[in-house]
């Protein structure tokens, strides 16, 4: 891995920040990992016809803004999304993927269109009784 932060302190930030979009995002937690060059990033991915599209989301530095990196099926699909995604910029807009940026974090509708968009699972909702079944069943073992 690269020498993506400067400290410590600023890859805590950093994944701080992205924690709080995951959580507004009400994406599954495996999501949120490092990049290949050690960067805190949000991954996501879909397959159609056993190609992968999707894209992920990096903060922008500046500790407010994210940057939303979505690779489409095809330039219609990628239209489509822009529109889906009209509440952020267009920042690179290339034939069938480009990158957005998002000024803050999103309402539930937002996160929704952005789940669908970067390909992210939605964080499984669990019931109090299912919780205490799982909490019996880690303790019996």
């Amino acid at each position: 891995m690269g020498d993506t932060y400067d400290s410590a302190a600023e890859a805590a930030a950093d994944r701080e920040q992205q924690q709080a979009l995951l959580t507004a995002l009400n994406g599954w937690d495996r999501a949120l990992r490092r990049d290949d060059c050690g960067a805190w990033c949000i991954h996501g991915e879909k397959y159609h016809r056993r190609m992968p599209y999707g894209g992920s989301i990096h903060t922008r530095g500046d500790g407010k803004t994210w940057v939303l990196y979505v690779r489409c099926r095809s330039a219609l699909h990628w239209g489509w999304t822009k529109n889906k995604l009209a509440f952020s910029t267009v920042t690179q807009d290339g034939d069938d993927d480009g990158c957005l940026r998002l000024h803050q974090l999103p309402t539930p509708a937002q996160a929704e269109a952005i789940r669908d968009a970067v390909g992210i699972r939605k964080r499984r909702g669990i019931s109090e009784t299912e919780r205490e079944r799982l909490r019996a069943f880690n303790l019996g073992r």
